[in-house]
């Protein structure tokens, strides 16, 4: 059974491998020539889970930092207050038997590209889905290059500007939230060293900081400003230009603001990649498929990345898709009946995850003494019991016990 993935960002490679591994025959199409980019990924125990159905789980560990612990402050007072401290991501790792970890997204991306690659999945670059219709029981795929492929089977994966799902449901627009993200790698400065495994959350008015390790030996974290902003940035994932940085460092608190002085301003100061995207929602679906066509992934379900949920959402849906396409495959489900399973499954647990990670991302950039004051005062109370229930539940992914596939 020949499947078509469109996409090869997070989703696309590891849906390749698995359904190669379950005796698929899948190939990977991607609009873009670049590989990898962005800033970083954080996986938690339920991607283990799916990469050790691969036998790489074990590698994966090795490319990136575990997280144990969070610690937070507060930048409207001069040094910064600390607000909250926690080992709930330590907690995580006992209980779960896998870490939370950071690691940069474009080691991540390149690295899985590879190990598809290495398992026989074509990954194809440059080419794009710009049409995609069923004729009876196979689906054709225009490529932006005009010329076309047939499978059984297609799966947009093709991110938060998905065509594929443009094509199913017709074009909804992107809706930018008024926040742009700013971030980059950096070496640790030396007043971050002693924090080797924590990340740290720095809240001031009108701007959120964070920065976690994504190397073994903290020697290298990413950080991440989240600033309120009018003007829309579309994720590219290349870093900018010397000139391009120059022009945003400049007007960054931490340069003109003394409250931001010391470990916040020399982690940026130190940075050797950066890049600057805005964070959009879409309209949920109450559907992610039509026929023999299935979206996975940001273009299913596109989410700000507050809670860290992104890649791991995306493997869940990975296997719960394999899963039951293994089902179809071995003729005991019908191909509808296994495609709404998948929806079942995964529509409601994305659902809460998405309005979780909303919610987190309005009480993270506030403007103005009192309602800064307001949400450190929440933030001393410690995770909200509701968002720290959601994201444990989260970690038992995407399935208990023995895997299905």
């Amino acid at each position: 059974m020949k499947v078509i993935i469109v996409g090869s960002g997070v989703a696309g490679p590891v849906l390749g491998m698995l359904l190669k591994h379950k005796g698929f025959d899948p190939v990977v199409y991607e609009r873009s020539t670049h590989r990898g980019g962005g800033i970083t990924v954080v996986p938690a125990p339920q991607t283990f889970r799916v990469f050790n159905i691969l036998g790489l789980a074990e590698e994966l560990l090795s490319i990136g930092a575990p997280i144990d612990s969070i610690i937070s402050y507060s930048v409207l007072t001069s040094p910064p207050t600390e607000l909250m401290r926690t080992d709930a991501p330590k907690e995580v790792r006992f209980s779960e038997g896998w870490p939370i970890m950071g690691i940069a997204r474009d080691t991540f991306v390149k690295w899985i590209i590879s190990k598809a690659e290495e398992r026989g999945v074509p990954i194809i670059f440059g080419k794009g889905a710009k049409d995609v219709h069923e004729v009876e029981d196979k689906v054709i795929v225009t490529l932006t290059d005009g010329s076309e492929d047939e499978a059984d089977l297609v799966i947009g994966a093709d991110g938060l500007h998905s065509r594929v799902r443009e094509i199913l449901f017709g074009k909804d627009e992107a809706d930018f939230c008024k926040l742009i993200e700013i971030g980059g790698h950096a070496k640790t400065p030396e007043s971050l060293l002693p924090y080797k495994s924590t990340a740290l959350h720095w809240y001031g008015s009108g701007i959120h900081l964070v920065s976690f390790p994504i190397s073994h030996d903290g020697s290298e974290r990413m950080w991440v400003c989240t600033m309120a902003e009018e003007k829309e940035a579309h994720e590219t994932w290349h870093a900018l230009t010397r000139e391009q940085l120059h022009v945003i460092m400049k007007d960054l608190p931490m340069f003109n603001d003394p409250h931001w002085a010391g470990a916040p301003k020399d982690l940026i100061t130190n940075h050797s990649h950066f890049v600057k995207y805005g964070l959009y929602d879409r309209p949920p679906l109450e559907k992610w498929h039509k026929g023999r066509i299935i979206l996975a992934g940001d273009a299913a379900h596109p989410t700000s990345p507050h809670l860290g949920q992104g890649t791991n959402q995306a493997m869940e849906d990975a296997y719960h898709l394999v899963r039951v396409l293994c089902q179809f495959k071995d003729r005991k489900t019908p191909l509808e009946d296994a495609l709404r399973e998948y929806e079942k499954i995964r529509l409601p647990r994305v659902s809460a995850l998405v309005k979780q990670a909303r919610k987190e991302g309005e009480l993270r950039v506030v403007i103005g003494k009192e309602a800064c004051e307001k949400r450190d005062e929440e933030l001393r109370k410690g995770f909200d019991r509701e968002a720290l229930q959601l994201y444990r539940e989260a970690t038992h992914g995407p399935y208990t016990g023995e895997s299905a596939i």
